[in-house]
């Protein structure tokens, strides 16, 4: 199996020869997820390929995609996609499949909600122990916060962005300020952050995924190929992640 980063090849590629009979697998595909190991960060543009593109086809996607930064993404099925996830939401739980193929996805575990508490906020920090939220510092950041109601001289539909999350007392920090302490508000979060690198859906390392309704089966080599950006890196560093070979699921 052959890794890439930006259209480079890595030195750490995982052999596989030694690998016979046939393999099987009937679980279903988790965008995100995976035994052992969750994704903290933001993901964009997740497209699977049911071959293996070549070193100069991989590279020829890191280039272009690095020069659209911003712009849409003109690759469809023609490529022999078999899902193609834009990312390009900005509410709700579906995620559309653009490949073509009607491979919708489901942003499961995530669009958390409650309450904000009576007192102890303002215009730019906001508290909230009513709900089932994570005690790791951060993994909100980057997200939206979204209030569902009208709350004071807060209207239904406002917006912000998180800017910083500790865990211990569930306090979110925000920005720009809010017309008022946001006291005994209702309010979701939304990981969407919407548009192509802007920065697609931010999952939060705890236990959201996404899940394709539906997903092709393939037997021979296979090309995953993603943007990513880790928790808490500047959007600079959105790197292209290829997984190019015969791929063990």
């Amino acid at each position: 199996i052959y890794a890439y980063i930006n259209g480079i090849q890595q030195t750490d590629n995982i052999d596989i020869s030694s690998v016979t009979g046939s393999v099987s697998n009937a679980s279903n595909l988790k965008i995100g997820y995976g035994t052992g190991w969750k994704t903290q960060g933001y993901l964009d543009e997740f497209k699977i390929y049911p071959y293996a593109r070549s070193a100069a086809e991989i590279k020829v996607d890191a280039n272009q995609g690095a020069a659209k930064i911003g712009a849409g993404d003109s690759v469809t099925a023609s490529n022999g996609l078999i899902g193609y996830w834009k990312m390009d939401e900005v509410s709700g739980t579906t995620v559309a499949d653009a490949s073509g193929n009607a491979n919708t996805s489901t942003l499961t575990n995530a669009q958390e909600a409650g309450t904000s508490d009576a007192s102890g906020n303002s215009t730019t920090t906001m508290i909230d122990t009513d709900g089932t939220f994570s005690a790791t510092d951060d993994v909100y950041n980057g997200m939206i916060l979204n209030f569902t109601a009208t709350c004071g001289s807060i209207a239904s539909g406002t917006q912000r962005a998180i800017s910083d999350y500790v865990g211990s007392s569930k306090t979110f920090t925000v920005s720009p300020a809010l017309a008022a302490a946001p006291d005994s508000c209702a309010y979701s979060i939304l990981h969407q952050a919407g548009g192509k690198f802007g920065n697609g859906i931010r999952l939060d390392g705890d236990n959201d995924y996404i899940k394709p309704t539906t997903y092709a089966s393939f037997t021979t080599d296979i090309t995953y190929n993603v943007w990513i950006n880790r928790a808490n890196v500047s959007t600079a560093n959105q790197s292209l992640i290829n997984m190019r070979g015969t791929m063990l699921e």
